[in-house]
């Protein structure tokens, strides 16, 4: 009982750090293009451009 849970909270915490760049450019993307706190210069964003770096970074 007690090694399934140990098993089972490895494997949360294992799942949550390598969804940690997701959760990085979630809240950058948001502090940049949602928020309003830094004004958009130009408003033709790619998204593949970030999906790359998310991709990237997700790897590494």
């Amino acid at each position: 009982m007690i090694r399934r849970r140990l098993n089972y909270l490895g494997f949360l915490l294992r799942v949550i750090t390598l969804l940690l760049p997701l959760f990085a450019f979630a809240i950058a993307g948001y502090i940049r293009f949602g928020s309003g706190l830094i004004p958009l210069v130009s408003t033709d964003v790619d998204a593949r451009d970030y999906f790359g770096l998310l991709f990237y970074a997700t790897l590494v």
